[in-house]
């Protein structure tokens, strides 16, 4: 993810960005919040490992964590003893980091996972920074250098940006002429689901595009996965996280009131004929939140 995380500006109603456009026009106007909310149940079914959504309450469940970073890195006895998502890395004189993933394991190894499902235009460079990020967050003040943790970078896309047809790529740091490793403490791994190569981790790849609640091939993940898409309370916590996305900071749904009447009247606007830019001005929205909710699906 960005910086911005998941769930982009809170404001933008960007669940509902998921039904096409003349839906969300139906249910906003004669279904209301009733309606959206069963929408957002269906929804929940549909979801895969690679929706950031989804993917973020899969990973507050540390067995889940565990279980793919374990197939990930090869660790076959790594133990998970805390994991947190969409976590924010804040620092006043730059630019801010939203992890989707940060876990720490008993030997004291930090691993982040970012995952993608769009191109990404300078993937090595966004890693580079969460890297640094990571890092700055980890070392005290005062500390020595050699008190750095070991780091794990992993980046998981729907498609193999590197071309080189494989399922993982292990970026390896080598002295310059020499067959010598360059060991500074960084892992840094590329994953994608599009590249099948018969390994466990392609295996994973595509449990990841499905997330089948009834495949109870992975484990713990499939367990935790079939829980939030198939068991009442699973499903509940599903739909408050997405709820939460309008509501929060604001009492008695106001927020999610004001909304509505927004992207109602913005729709109403577009069908006389307004351009975006006086639509968002009409609104008083920004012009990119306007095209968002405006764009044919």
């Amino acid at each position: 993810m960005g910086p911005e995380g998941p769930f982009r500006d809170d404001h933008s109603g960007s669940i509902i960005l998921n039904v096409k456009k003349n839906e969300r026009k139906k249910i906003l106007k004669e279904e209301g919040y009733v309606g959206l909310h069963e929408k957002l149940r269906d929804e929940i079914k549909r979801f895969t490992m690679m929706s950031n959504v989804f993917l973020s309450v899969v990973l507050e469940d540390e067995g889940s964590c565990e279980h793919i970073l374990r197939i990930l890195t090869g660790i076959k006895d790594l133990k998970i003893i805390s994991s947190k998502t969409q976590y924010t890395i804040s620092k006043t004189a730059s630019h801010d980091a939203r992890l989707d993933s940060i876990s720490e394991d008993d030997k004291s190894r930090i691993f982040v996972m970012e995952i993608h499902n769009e191109d990404e235009p300078d993937a090595p460079r966004r890693m580079r920074f969460y890297g640094a990020m990571a890092d700055s967050d980890f070392l005290d003040k005062g500390s020595g250098y050699e008190e750095l943790p070991e780091r794990y970078m992993i980046y998981i896309s729907e498609t193999d940006i590197w071309k080189k047809g494989r399922t993982r790529y292990h970026v390896g740091k080598y002295l310059e002429d020499h067959d010598e490793k360059y060991s500074d403490g960084e892992h840094i791994l590329y994953v994608n689901a599009e590249i099948d190569d018969g390994s466990r981790t392609a295996k994973l790849m595509k449990y990841f595009m499905t997330a089948d609640p009834e495949d109870k091939s992975e484990g713990r993940l499939s367990e935790r996965v079939h829980y939030l898409k198939c068991k009442e309370g699973g499903v509940q916590e599903m739909c408050k996280v997405t709820e939460s996305i309008w509501q929060d900071g604001w009492k008695d749904g106001e927020r999610f009131g004001i909304l509505t009447g927004k992207m109602e009247a913005a729709f109403n606007l577009e069908e006389m004929g307004m351009n975006v830019e006086k639509i968002a001005e009409a609104v008083g929205e920004n012009v990119a939140t306007v095209r968002e909710w405006l764009k044919e699906d």
